[in-house]
């Protein structure tokens, strides 16, 4: 209900802003060459249907009678407001029967919408003269005559029709939350923004000093009114190359409205022909003859450029998904709302879902407790939230159960990014089994080793050196009768060094330094403290095993 009256009480503003335009061009006992409000009719009419037209009927009536006597609006008070009615539910029942596009993202629809607006002319038209010359018989309907009368009716409408109509249900479409689906481009793409830019603003400027010239210039020079389409033509051509076609619409009834502002300012001060309201009335005629196929290029652009960027997203997408289908890792795209969206190949192989099962779940739904925890720690739960608190970019090690009952050990990390103003979040998830069993059979190839060189009267060992310093990755329990235990190698490896005596000490790092830099064997005997405090003469070897880009020393 709120809905509706705002719109009936907008609908009926712009209907007696657009009628006291319309009322500047009335010239001579004839109706007005170009008629704005049939414009406002045909806009509600198409987006909203006749109910929104209430406030306009009654306005319409109250103007009549303010400048009529009561018996006159008794008797003809009727014709226009059933007229404006009779169109409307015209207009209406032919959109809803024939299923009227409304959008205005191509060509073929404007000039649906404009014929369309026609025939709500023709309605008009009808009703009106047969109102006004055969019931009423009002002086001015037998002065023209029938035929005449509804012929500058429907001129009048036609022409406040093709000049108005687009830009108001261009901004219409734009403004009013309940037509965003009708929305015919999507915001994001640059090329093809409507948004007010400088460069708007520097053409509209320099549009209307032309304009300002022209007009003034055809008054002084008494030159037709053709001159003011000629200056014209070419700035509407350019914008159409350049701008948005909403723009361009909107600049048309822009220049209109100007001409009769530079006119009702010139008719003061130049007598001759601007003081005649026909030739003003000319000018906009003579725009309009030249508007259409600016719109209708600017349109044409638009649809290019749209095709362009369709056939760019199409390539872009295609890239990805040949991208995501040959990921080794499952890749999966959560909506706001926490939802599946994309489920790729690998997310099937992984969690044992087809992509049409997957899709429309949340986390919960195929990730067990402790997998959805640890994406929760991560801060998936607050950005689904707020929008704003980014999840962290960590990687947590959990365990994901499939359909069959399986436990498969994963990797899983949360990334977020935003696409036409929306938030996703794509949550990676890396089967780590193999690794898991790499790791597996190192731990038990390393407690055989330790096993079987733990009763061996040697100190074994094995380790590489980074920055020059020894860092152990194995060393066996004969290593405690010197003093430092293998885990207390694993840690410090400095430890075995400081073992040695005196000048020993620089003596071997020296000579195993160079064999490491050579890649050589190493073997030597030198001196060092047992853990009981005596001295013992050892003698060390280790041979170089090249491992990726590591010297491992065994």
């Amino acid at each position: 209900m709120k809905s509706w009256a705002f719109r009936t009480l907008a609908v009926t503003v712009a209907f007696v802003l657009a009628a006291k335009l319309g009322d500047a061009f009335s010239s001579l006992g004839q109706l007005p060459p170009v008629w704005p409000p049939a414009a406002v009719v045909v806009a509600a009419s198409l987006l909203y249907g006749p109910r929104v037209l209430l406030g306009v009927l009654a306005y319409i009536f109250y103007d009549y009678s303010t400048i009529h006597s009561w018996w006159e609006t008794l008797l003809d008070g009727w014709v226009e407001p059933l007229s404006t009615l009779a169109g409307s539910v015209g207009l209406h029942v032919w959109a809803r029967t024939f299923r009227q596009p409304l959008q205005f993202d191509r060509a073929g629809r404007v000039m649906s919408v404009l014929v369309a607006g026609m025939l709500y002319a023709v309605f008009y038209a009808a009703v009106s003269s047969t109102g006004y010359c055969q019931v009423g018989q009002t002086a001015r309907c037998l002065d023209m005559g029938m035929a005449s009368y509804a012929l500058q009716s429907f001129n009048g409408d036609v022409f406040g029709i093709a000049l108005f109509l687009p830009a108001l249900m261009g901004w219409t479409i734009r403004l009013d939350p309940g037509f965003a689906a009708w929305r015919p481009l999507s915001e994001r793409q640059p090329v093809l923004s409507w948004r007010p830019r400088a460069d708007h603003g520097i053409y509209l400027g320099v549009t209307l000093l032309v304009t300002a010239a022209s007009v003034f210039a055809s008054a002084h020079q008494a030159y037709s009114s053709l001159f003011f389409s000629y200056m014209t033509l070419p700035l509407l051509m350019w914008a159409a190359l350049r701008f948005h076609p909403l723009f361009v619409s909107t600049v048309i009834p822009l220049l209109l409205m100007a001409c009769v502002l530079l006119w009702g300012m010139g008719s003061g001060m130049v007598a001759g022909s601007s003081s005649d309201p026909r030739w003003v009335a000319s000018m906009p005629l003579s725009l309009l003859s030249l508007s259409i196929p600016p719109l209708i290029l600017a349109l044409i652009m638009q649809r290019e450029r749209a095709q362009a960027i369709s056939r760019i997203d199409q390539v872009h997408a295609q890239k990805m998904s040949r991208m995501l289908a040959a990921a080794p890792e499952a890749i999966i795209t959560l909506n706001a709302s926490g939802e599946v969206i994309q489920w790729n190949p690998a997310a099937e192989r992984i969690l044992g879902r087809t992509r049409d099962e997957a899709i429309g779940l949340k986390l919960k739904d195929f990730l067990p407790a402790e997998a959805v925890k640890a994406a929760q720690r991560l801060g998936l739960d607050e950005f689904l939230a707020d929008g704003r608190t980014l999840p962290g970019e960590e990687v947590i090690e959990t365990h994901c159960r499939r359909p069959d009952g399986d436990m498969v050990p994963i990797d899983l990390s949360v990334s977020c990014y935003q696409e036409d103003g929306d938030w996703s979040v794509t949550v990676f998830i890396r089967d780590i089994r193999v690794r898991k069993n790499q790791e597996e059979a190192i731990r038990e190839a390393e407690t055989r080793a330790r096993e079987l060189t733990d009763g061996l009267p040697l100190a074994v060992f094995q380790l590489y050196f980074k920055d020059d310093e020894p860092v152990f990755t194995f060393a066996n329990a004969q290593w405690t009768e010197f003093g430092p235990s293998p885990d207390d190698l694993l840690e410090d490896g400095r430890q075995a060094f400081r073992l040695l005596l005196g000048d020993e000490l620089t003596r071997v790092r020296m000579r195993w330094l160079e064999a490491n830099r050579r890649g050589l064997s190493w073997e030597q005997e030198f001196r060092l403290r047992r853990a009981d405090g005596k001295v013992r003469w050892v003698r060390g070897a280790a041979r170089p095993h090249l491992v990726g880009d590591r010297l491992l020393w065994n």
